[in-house]
């Protein structure tokens, strides 16, 4: 989907002629950060698409907790960029080289169900350490 909506166009792009178009000021910061990742940082195309896909992904997530009235969790975030860095470490640190794509996908995917299941096990922890076990184990 290009816009917001489907079959909406972009908020970016400011149609200009049959063959040109006018970006606004967001579309053109973008463009200088690929700019300054293919130059300077000398990433590769598929390898920024992939930085700015996950940008995007934690910035709709951002957005929806702030609508949601959640948006103070943005102050966590730097509690979880360590916690994830260091996922991320231990990941990389069971892969040898020669099988490090499928590796690090296969960890990550599964990788993925396992934080889950010991995340919402340390929520029950920490809630019965907080409020009892009682509040842990939810109504009856």
């Amino acid at each position: 989907m290009c816009g917001p909506e489907a079959g909406q166009p972009s908020r970016s792009r400011v149609p200009y002629g049959r063959n040109q178009a006018a970006y606004d000021d967001r579309h053109e910061r973008r463009l200088r950060l690929i700019r300054t990742l293919l130059d300077v940082g000398g990433m590769k195309v598929a390898a920024i698409a992939d930085v700015l896909t996950a940008v995007d992904d934690l910035a709709r997530v951002l957005a929806a907790l702030t609508r949601s009235g959640h948006g103070a969790f943005a102050d966590l975030l730097d509690t979880y960029a360590d916690a994830a860095e260091r996922i991320a470490h231990a990941d990389l640190a069971c892969v040898d080289r020669r099988v490090a794509v499928e590796g690090v996908v296969i960890g990550t995917v599964l990788g993925e169900s396992v934080l889950s299941a010991l995340r919402r096990m340390a929520h029950v922890d920490a809630s019965a350490g907080r409020y009892g076990t009682e509040a842990a184990e939810g109504p009856a």
